[in-house]
């Protein structure tokens, strides 16, 4: 299962990079310092999308993550359905957050639409951003991990990096291992936030389309006629020219008697 997956993503890989995008396959993303949220999105039905939201940031405060749950609807125009938060323990190495002991872990799930637009190869991104920027300290999310669980990236429709004056984004393909142990196709997402103003945060979701080259003038199709009035005029040119250069029968005649003399 793991070598005809293996064998899978490397040609999806070798795919996008003949297409000109830049995703990694596998390892780490170039953005490989710990996210303060991870998000992971999931097909549920058609046009349906489900979301798990783990904050990795210690003591955080519910009732600001139910908000910025409510808020990735409002940057979609769309209600989201059953939020239901939780919390559960975890253990933390001193390698972790400086101390050893447990730590109690935020997490919430609801649906959604609009998430993703498979025909067109987009995965939204911008939601997530708006949504978790803007939180006061000790609560401010700089990096966002998205997790697009079960999609597979559109040659040249998918974004896979890109980086403006308020935000980087590098994204990268890989499977994700479910609870059944099987594994399903993943992009994975690192999200930077350069700014803590979510009406800033506007940046491209889609690949940017190759340019196409310009066409050179010389390729372009022979206009016969004008090549055809051409030859026409400069034909009598060349007849006079020629006529001009060739010797008349009757000097020639005249210049070998005067020889023989």
């Amino acid at each position: 299962m793991r070598i005809g997956s293996s064998i899978r993503l490397a040609y999806l890989a070798s795919a996008l990079f003949a297409g000109g995008a830049v995703f990694a396959q596998g390892g780490e993303t170039s953005q490989s310092g710990k996210p303060d949220v991870v998000i992971r999105v999931e097909r549920a039905l058609p046009g349906v999308q489900y979301v798990y939201v783990q904050l990795v940031r210690k003591d955080y405060p519910p009732q600001l993550l139910s908000e910025q749950c409510q808020a990735v609807g409002a940057a979609l125009n769309q209600d989201i359905r059953g939020l239901e938060l939780s919390t559960s323990a975890i253990a933390m190495g001193s390698s972790d957050y400086g101390s050893p002991g447990t730590m109690s872990i935020l997490r919430a799930r609801f649906a959604i639409n609009g998430l993703v637009d498979e025909s067109a190869g987009v995965l939204r991104l911008v939601p997530f951003a708006k949504a978790f920027a803007g939180a006061e300290e000790p609560h401010t999310v700089r990096n966002l991990m998205i997790l697009y669980v079960g999609y597979e990236p559109v040659k040249d429709s998918t974004l896979s990096s890109v980086e403006t004056d308020v935000v980087k984004v590098t994204g990268r393909v890989d499977y994700a291992s479910m609870s059944d142990g099987s594994l399903k196709p993943m992009v994975e997402y690192r999200v930077e936030l350069k700014t803590q103003d979510p009406a800033q945060l506007e940046f491209p979701e889609a690949a940017s389309k190759p340019t196409k080259p310009a066409e050179n003038p010389s390729t372009g199709t022979v206009d016969w006629r004008l090549l055809g009035i051409v030859l026409a005029a400069a034909l009598p040119v060349g007849l006079l020219v020629y006529f001009a250069l060739r010797p008349r029968r009757g000097r020639r005649t005249a210049s070998r008697r005067h020889e023989k003399r």
